[in-house]
């Protein structure tokens, strides 16, 4: 009786120390929900700038970062804020992405929970665009654990919007590491379509993709080129017309960040053609051109 006793007891503190646990845990859950939400407000049309009717109507080039906010260069005052999260528990802030040498003059480097928030302009809430950047990645993102490093997106958990992002080998069902792809949404789900290039780590890599939503029709380039057919009969998505636009993260929670730097960012309200995307790869920097 007394063995048995004493087995309760221990039974009885475990579970007591497991609740006590559970419940830290979802309060400290509900503390960074909180504070996400505050940071990271649905957000009105339109926040700032001017929208063409069509052509670049955002370009951040990374080169005159003001304190936390970097200026579009189209002129269309579409200017990035850098945002980066909180862990409540720890106090801890990881701070804003750091300036550092990128392709063309200056780029921005991201550790993970750092991003550029472009705003939740009308430019942006277009079901035909075309988005190129220089892309730089640093790991496989396997040891953090993160599904999809997330380059840019206009999008939001759960659903609706697209992200253009890279996998990660063993999560999610994903059988290979650093494959480039577009995340889209509409609302009951969600599917990834594919471009079949893996990223090579440590490497700078120019990476565009035109989404045309009323045609159902994707195009990768990748350097400069296309990288495989046209993609048709996509999944039609739904646009977010609710959060900002992201650069190094998928939506502001700082779950899918992207770890790596990234410079020359371009959104076009337009699909660009594939000579279009050609002379944005030549013009940024010709020492990246292959040896003729």
């Amino acid at each position: 009786m007394g063995v048995n006793r004493k087995i309760n007891h221990v039974l009885l503190a475990m579970t007591v120390i497991s609740l006590f646990f559970f419940g830290a845990t979802l309060l400290l859950t509900l503390n960074v929900y909180k504070k996400y939400k505050a940071d990271n407000p649905v957000t009105t049309l339109p926040s700032s700038g001017d929208c063409l009717a069509e052509g670049l109507v955002a370009h951040w080039k990374f080169d005159d970062v003001i304190g936390k906010n970097t200026p579009d260069n189209t002129g269309l005052n579409n200017n990035g804020e850098f945002r980066f999260w909180f862990h409540e528990l720890t106090r801890f802030v990881f701070g804003a992405p750091g300036v550092v040498e990128g392709v063309d003059r200056k780029g921005l480097e991201f550790r993970g929970r750092q991003w550029v928030s472009g705003g939740n302009n009308r430019c942006f809430n277009v079901e035909k665009f075309t988005i190129a950047v220089w892309v730089w990645q640093q790991d496989d993102n396997v040891k953090n654990r993160v599904i999809v490093p997330t380059i840019m997106a206009k999008s939001s958990w759960p659903y609706d919007g697209w992200w253009l992002c890279s996998t990660t080998e063993g999560i999610g069902g994903e059988t290979k590491s650093r494959e480039i792809d577009l995340g889209i949404a509409w609302g009951s789900g969600f599917t990834h379509v594919k471009s079949g290039y893996q990223l090579p780590l440590r490497e700078w890599h120019h990476v565009a993709v035109s989404m045309d939503n009323t045609r159902n029709e994707v195009q990768f380039y990748i350097d400069g080129k296309p990288y495989g057919d046209m993609q048709s009969g996509v999944q039609s998505w739904l646009v977010n017309w609710n959060h900002d636009l992201f650069i190094g993260e998928y939506d502001g929670s700082g779950r899918w960040p992207w770890h790596g730097k990234l410079d020359d960012v371009r959104f076009y309200n337009r699909i660009l053609s594939r000579e279009d995307v050609y002379a944005i790869y030549t013009k940024v920097h010709r020492r990246f051109l292959p040896p003729e």
